[in-house]
């Protein structure tokens, strides 16, 4: 058992904001690519006469170039307007249920939670989309055009060599997720209380004793926006940093005694009294998270699910948690204001 309180940078890590820019400010920053789109679109039809691409470009590249804006105009738009509504949310749960603060976080499943296997699928889909969109007309530019220039080649080169690696590792995700699907995490108890045990059933999608090796890893994370350049060419991104992780290690993994056809495992973690407590509505969010790393001939097994660790704040909100049963039991009925949507099915 490994436990890990420094300060540790993710890299790569799937993050819950997606964005640094929210809200409103994400959707008016959206509408101008928006406006291209479909402005580039209705010149392409002959809606718009004085808008025609000049004779020789082929209108593939066109269209290329016009979804490209499109649909980071209309990825910006939507997370604005969804920054919105759940601002709106979180500000009217609060004020009704302010000893509750996970009933305004977010519209957690009191019972259970999916992990994130699709949701990677989705967004390497939708990155390699993006990302295709702009090799395209690049590609044209730098082999294909009558004027060639030898930058433009060199660059789309490069490209070109990232666009294969993006595509294998989109492949990788998506036989990883029709290989073992989607796993689930039963909780024990809702929320989870920093200072108390977690207790969760692991529902795997394939038999643990399968694999050669097994590492489970609770921890903490959390996103900031970091800046980088200067004056024009600066650019703001998401960084997640893990501010507390505790990893088991199982070379052997039938010692876990796991039920239900290997499938089922009981996982059990302390919670530090002092973490930080999850707060998805933020932005930059908090949020803590289970992760199992299985490794076995082939493809590796890989889940994460989000936690439900809050922290205590008056003995009422202590006394609406709900306990759960073992999978397979009769579960107790959610309470109404309750939802049922898991934090991936929501960012998704």
């Amino acid at each position: 058992m490994t436990v890990t309180r420094e300060r540790l940078r993710l890299a790569n890590h799937a993050g819950v904001s997606g964005t640094t820019v929210q809200g409103w400010r994400a959707f008016f920053f959206g509408l101008p690519f928006v406006a291209a789109w479909l402005i580039i679109r209705l010149g392409m039809t002959g809606v718009i006469e004085g808008v025609k691409p000049s004779s020789g470009i082929p209108p593939l590249l066109v269209n290329s170039c016009a979804w490209m804006f499109g649909m980071a105009g209309f990825y910006l738009c939507v997370l604005g307007i969804e920054g919105v509504l759940r601002g709106r949310r979180h500000r009217a749960v609060s004020a009704t249920h302010p000893d509750t603060p996970w009933l305004a976080d977010h519209d957690w499943n009191r019972s259970a939670v999916s992990d994130d296997t699709w949701r990677h699928v989705r967004r390497a889909f939708f990155g390699m989309a993006i990302f295709t969109s702009i090799l395209g007309p690049l590609g044209y530019l730098a082999f294909f055009h009558t004027e060639r220039f030898l930058l433009f080649q060199i660059v789309s080169s490069v490209f070109g060599l990232v666009w294969i690696f993006a595509t294998w590792h989109t492949a990788a995700l998506c036989l990883r997720a029709l290989r073992f699907g989607s796993g689930r995490a039963h909780f024990r108890e809702f929320p989870y209380f920093l200072g108390e045990r977690m207790r969760a059933t692991i529902e795997l999608p394939t038999d643990v004793r399968a694999l050669d090796r097994l590492e489970i890893t609770l921890r903490s994370v959390s996103e900031e926006y970091e800046v980088s350049g200067t004056d024009d060419n600066r650019t703001e991104r998401v960084v997640c940093y893990q501010t507390f992780g505790e990893t088991r290690v199982f070379e052997t993994p039938e010692d876990l005694q796991p039920t239900g056809g290997g499938r089922h495992l009981e996982v059990d973690f302390d919670l530090p009294p002092d973490g930080e407590p999850t707060a998805l509505q933020s932005r930059p969010a908090r949020f803590w998270e289970l992760e199992l790393k299985g490794e076995r001939r082939g493809l590796n097994l890989h889940s994460v699910f989000m936690l439900p660790v809050y922290a205590k704040v008056s003995p009422r909100g202590s006394a609406s948690r709900a306990l759960t049963p073992e999978p397979g039991a009769p579960a107790p009925a959610s309470p109404p204001e309750s939802g049922t949507q898991s934090p991936q099915e929501a960012e998704a």
